[in-house]
């Protein structure tokens, strides 16, 4: 009888065992991250899954440090210790950054890579027109030039100089058209699907712009493609032919033509 408690005892300690043993082996669940996308310009909407922390606790998501602003605005895990964020690239310099999540004590961290970018504002224009380019991402404290690239050799439009957030809005003469880039100092340039598209569109300019009835004013036009007789009409009126100057456009759809104010005009914008 005696023997027989002697090897049941060592039954159930064996058994006890091997069940602390299938604990300590079983492999506890990682907090972690994953980013979509891992890189992109400043502004990008990324996706965070979080998966492995703690269940229905708020989290914090922060970029090289900083809190960020995040859609749910106050996101928490779930009662599998997962959640989905989102959350836009705030400004920052060209290269890696840290995207990091933390749900009390446990965190997890990724790295969203920052590509350089530019915009142009407004995208269509006259010849010589005025934009501005909004350049993001690329090198803190350096020159920066944006300039067109179709024209061989490209066509720089304007110059500035970026923040410590690799960024600057750039003031721009409209000289070319096409796609729209810039490069900074150190090197970096926006990359396909980074850059900005400027279309020429007719526009004309007045010398004087403002002034009494019956005198003589010269019109300036740019980037007209139809071909013909020029004219004007002014307040919606009947369409008249130019007194004197270039009466047709020239090879580059350019003119330069005169003509008298009519008497009787109302006081105002024409």
């Amino acid at each position: 009888m005696k023997t027989k408690r002697t090897i049941l005892s060592v039954l159930m300690t064996l058994v006890m065992v091997a069940s602390l043993c299938a604990v300590a082996a079983a492999p506890a669940s990682a907090q972690g991250i994953s980013l979509d996308p891992t890189s992109g310009k400043v502004g990008t909407l990324v996706t965070i899954e979080v998966e492995g922390f703690a269940e229905g606790q708020p989290l914090i998501v922060s970029y090289d440090g900083a809190e960020v602003a995040t859609t749910p605005s106050a996101p928490e895990t779930d009662d599998s210790g997962e959640a989905t964020v989102y959350f836009n690239v705030p400004g920052s310099i060209q290269g890696d950054h840290t995207v990091k999540v933390a749900v009390g004590v446990q965190q997890a961290t990724e790295t969203f890579d920052v590509d350089p970018s530019v915009s142009i504002s407004p995208a269509t224009g006259a010849t010589g027109s005025a934009a501005t380019a909004t350049c993001r991402g690329f090198a803190p404290g350096y020159s920066i030039d944006v300039m067109a690239t179709d024209p061989d050799p490209d066509v720089v439009l304007g110059s500035g100089s970026t923040d410590s957030n690799g960024s600057v809005n750039v003031n721009c003469t409209m000289d070319a058209e096409g796609t729209i880039n810039a490069t900074d100092g150190a090197g970096n340039v926006a990359s396909r699907g980074n850059t900005a598209e400027f279309n020429f569109e007719p526009g004309i300019t007045l010398d004087p712009a403002t002034g009494p009835a019956q005198i003589d004013v010269t019109v300036s036009g740019s980037d007209f493609t139809e071909t013909g007789d020029l004219g004007y009409s002014i307040a919606g009126g009947d369409w008249k032919d130019f007194d004197s100057g270039d009466t047709t456009l020239n090879g580059d759809g350019e003119f330069k033509s005169t003509f008298t104010l009519p008497a009787g005009l109302s006081i105002g914008g024409k």
